[in-house]
């Protein structure tokens, strides 16, 4: 292979990564044989930028790919050597242990419905813990003593906490990241075990301590480069500086350190963003607090705003739900205009609704970001039938069974229709005549006067409250796989329907 180009290389705010970063590989293999391209390794930030790689790649037609991995994969490590990964959720659920048996002797600190989110909270800690390579003893540098009490609870707990999760066998993913990287740097600091073919990384901000120690491993190798997205090529030397301290609340706070080691990037590939003007604009708004006095003395500088805020629109809205409708409204007028639109946002919230505006007028958005399994059809359904356990079934937790699209939907013996249309009767007879809690004889009672359909609908559906009238009152200590397998076996009964098979359901 030719003598590789190596070091720290960026591609500027608002271009096609994937699509730059791939033509400037492509030109750094040209002349190379086919299979050279093959034994290169790029290490992507996300599966989202995998895959992005691998359709600028196919846009070049017929070649040979580099190995693509994400930087998640280096926590994946060798099952046989290192022994396999514990499931994230066993771990999670071994923290919501330790919470809840601290709260059943302190319930002054928080409502037991918190659990879940305490235990998200202190699951993200212990991971970002083990990828900045921290572990339990960090926590005693920390003096609460000047603090009100609780801190000091709280860190007492926290040490409880990080004893337990972070000490003995290394089995959780972003632990082995560190590890792996770790190797890494020591191995390839000191020439030993060098790659022979060329690594890459790209796109990563190196947010992650443990993804930023590669990525310093992987630009000091010979044959390494790696290649940061969205980088400011307008940021003056002294303003790296400033970011190298404390400005952690800036943009390009996370490149800091990498310039310093190993100083400006180089352009990966010759491109510039699609408006140069507006780049040094929002370069210069951007700019640390502290010299914030630098709008006066360069804002003459730059070019003229009108072209640096061409198709730029400001609208400030009182409500979220205002936000939403306008956004809805330019990107319905775009779908009509047949021009593509796309919408960034920080807030998962905001594009939910956003994507809900879209529904009225038919217009499916494409959620990059995926839709959160809880909010799906099945996902909510699940959380529906979770929620009868423990409880007394009500009239209206029953209606939002049966009028789930995906309860009954594997019956041939009653369609789907009919099954909303004698939904809707049990309603109007349950919102008459009760009663609040109904059972599986009130239903049966009600079935025996209609016709043939409504007694095998409704026998289907008493033998389930039957079921549910058991699961009420279980609320004693049970083995979490025990308890999945009922709300499994519940669910697939309702999807199923009267003599149906819930493999025939959509579901």
């Amino acid at each position: 292979m030719a003598e590789w180009e190596s070091g720290l290389f960026a591609l500027p705010s608002g271009v096609d990564f994937a699509g730059h970063f791939v033509a400037g590989f492509l030109r750094r293999m040209e002349g190379q044989p086919p299979e050279t391209i093959a034994r290169v390794t790029i290490y992507a930030n996300s599966a989202q930028t995998l895959a992005a790689l691998r359709h600028a790649f196919d846009a070049h037609g017929p070649l040979l790919l580099p190995r693509l991995l994400t930087v998640n994969d280096l926590g994946a490590g060798s099952a046989l050597r290192d022994g396999p990964l514990a499931p994230p959720l066993a771990r999670r659920l071994q923290l919501a242990q330790l919470i809840d048996r601290l709260m059943a002797s302190r319930p002054d600190l928080a409502a037991g419905h918190s659990i879940s989110a305490l235990t998200q909270s202190l699951a993200s800690l212990m991971a970002e813990m083990q990828t900045e390579g921290c572990g339990p003893d960090a926590l005693e540098a920390i003096d609460a003593g000047d603090h009100a009490r609780h801190w000091q609870n709280a860190l007492d707990f926290l040490r409880i906490a990080a004893r337990f999760h972070l000490d003995g066998p290394v089995v959780d993913r972003p632990a082995r990241q560190r590890i792996a990287a770790e190797i890494a740097w020591n191995d390839w600091s000191e020439g030993r075990d060098l790659p022979a073919d060329p690594v890459i990384v790209a796109g990563s901000t190196g947010s992650h301590g443990a993804t930023r120690l590669f990525m310093r491993a992987v630009a000091r190798l010979p044959n390494g480069a790696v290649v940061l997205p969205g980088f400011d090529f307008d940021l003056p030397p002294d303003i790296w500086e400033e970011l190298s301290g404390n400005s952690g609340d800036h943009a390009q706070f996370r490149f800091a350190a990498l310039v310093e080691e190993f100083g400006r990037p180089r352009l990966w590939s010759p491109c510039d963003g699609p408006s140069p003007s507006r780049n040094k604009l929002v370069s210069l708004a951007l700019r640390p607090a502290p010299v914030t006095d630098q709008w006066i003395a360069e804002a003459p500088g730059l070019p003229d705003l009108p072209d640096a805020c061409e198709g730029m629109t400001l609208i400030e809205a009182d409500q979220p739900g205002q936000e939403a409708d306008a956004i809805a409204l330019i990107m319905r007028e775009a779908a009509e205009n047949r021009q593509p639109v796309t919408l960034f946002a920080a807030d998962s919230g905001l594009i939910r609704r956003v994507v809900a505006a879209l529904d009225r007028w038919r217009l499916h958005a494409n959620d990059s970001s995926g839709e959160p399994v809880h909010l799906t059809a099945p996902g909510l359904f699940l959380r529906h039938v979770a929620a009868v356990f423990g409880l007394p079934l009500t009239v209206d937790r029953l209606l939002i069974l049966l009028k789930h699209p995906l309860t009954a939907s594997g019956s041939e013996v009653v369609g789907l229709g009919v099954a909303r249309h004698l939904a809707r009767e049990l309603e109007l007879h349950l919102r008459a005549h009760g009663p609040a809690f109904p059972s599986g004889d009130n239903l049966r009672d009600w079935g025996d006067r209609g016709d043939s359909m409504r007694k095998s609908w409704v026998l289907w559906l008493a033998s389930i409250l039957d079921r549910i009238a058991g699961f009420a009152e279980d609320r004693a200590a049970r083995p979490l796989p025990d308890r999945l397998a009922d709300l499994r076996r519940l669910t697939e009964t309702l999807i199923a329907g009267p003599d149906g098979d819930v493999a025939q359901s959509e579901s």
